[in-house]
């Protein structure tokens, strides 16, 4: 898809068979050309501001500005909407793209459009326009009616401001012969020649009296253009149109302001993202299982039972009894109470001390033999 300024390009191509909004056959008018051109002013002039600027569909158009005599906006101009934001666009080049930018450029004067060896500023102009009856062809005579004196063919005025423009030597050819003009008669009383001498930018015009006399009974008859009529402002909707869709198709009236404004056509800078801060997501200390020592079962010694030494009953040892040198023939049996060997006719054991009778039994079976 096509951008909408090379769309405008291409119709550069083909300027020679763009019409203005203002050349039309409806209208006399006086064109200054190189060289002379002589005239007769019959009206009181008007001072306005107009606009000339290529519409969205690049056709060259004229639209007068809301402003009045004095430069004072009386309502909202579009096209001074549109050329100030473009001066927005020059004075932040890096924040548009390279062809908003040179658009801007154009829109401004800054640079010629294709074709052109200069800029041509879409801002508002001031200029002047004046009934005049052309000295040079007879016109006028035809129509029955005054032209309006023009510097070019879309043009409803002269340009009215600075050195250079086309009405300041005619002023000050004026001012010098005041003394001549009768304040209640707008007709000039002497006719004038203005020259231009082309020479680029630095085209300059000369102006002079001549023909000293009065008008005819015809030309005094010829109808004037009602200037405070024909340079009312040109309608803002019409204007919107131009600068958002083109010549072409009907005007929509019914679109709200708001939407219709040509400053919603000026691409808004482009916005570069902010770059946010990644968030990067908190990195929350992985929570390592805790190694709990493993618990191992306390070895509990093993408490083996005291092993109690064995109550190993003790050996009383035997008391051997004593082998008495007995005498034979004497009966030996044992002691009941220590088991000794003794006499068994013995009233006392002679090893343990106890006391026997003879009702004791000493027995003679452990008697050993």
């Amino acid at each position: 898809m096509s951008h909408w300024l090379d769309e405008i390009e291409q119709a550069d191509e083909q300027a020679n068979q763009q019409q203005s909004f203002f050349k039309s056959d409806d209208l006399v008018k006086k064109v200054v050309k190189s060289g002379q051109n002589t005239f007769r002013i019959v009206g009181r002039p008007k001072v306005f501001y107009h606009h000339k600027f290529q519409s969205k569909n690049g056709k060259f158009v004229t639209a007068i500005c809301t402003k009045d005599q004095y430069g004072n906006h009386q309502g909202r101009c579009p096209v001074c909407e549109y050329v100030n934001s473009m001066w927005k666009i020059v004075d932040n080049p890096n924040d548009y793209t390279a062809q908003d930018f040179q658009h801007a450029m154009v829109v401004t004067g800054k640079l010629p459009r294709k074709g052109q060896k200069y800029g041509q500023s879409w801002a508002a102009k001031r200029m002047i326009a004046l009934n005049v009856i052309d000295r040079d062809t007879n016109n006028n005579a035809e129509s029955n009616h005054t032209s309006l004196f023009v510097k070019t063919e879309y043009d409803l005025g002269i340009t009215s401001s600075g050195d250079k423009s086309v009405y300041e030597p005619i002023k000050k050819l004026l001012v010098s012969k005041r003394n001549l003009l009768n304040p209640n008669d707008d007709v000039l009383p002497f006719d004038i020649v203005l020259t231009r001498n082309p020479d680029g930018s630095n085209t300059t015009y000369n102006a002079k009296e001549t023909h000293s006399y009065g008008l005819t009974q015809q030309e005094l008859a010829y109808e004037k253009y009602d200037l405070d009529d024909l340079l009312k402002p040109t309608n803002i909707d019409i204007t919107e149109k131009w600068l958002t869709q083109g010549t072409g198709g009907k005007v929509n009236s019914q679109v709200p302001r708001n939407q219709s404004s040509a400053f919603n056509n000026v691409k808004q800078p482009v916005q570069q993202p902010v770059q946010q801060p990644v968030q990067q997501p908190v990195q929350q200390p992985v929570q390592q299982p805790v190694q709990q020592p493993v618990q191992r079962p306390v070895q509990q010694p093993v408490q083996r039972p005291v092993q109690q030494p064995v109550q190993q009953p003790v050996q009383q040892p035997v008391q051997q009894p004593v082998q008495q040198n007995v005498p034979h023939g004497v009966n030996i049996g044992a002691c009941p109470n220590c088991n000794s060997n003794i006499p068994i006719t013995s009233q006392k054991c002679e090893y343990c001390g106890v006391g026997l009778s003879y009702d004791d039994e000493v027995s003679e079976e452990d008697i050993p033999f």
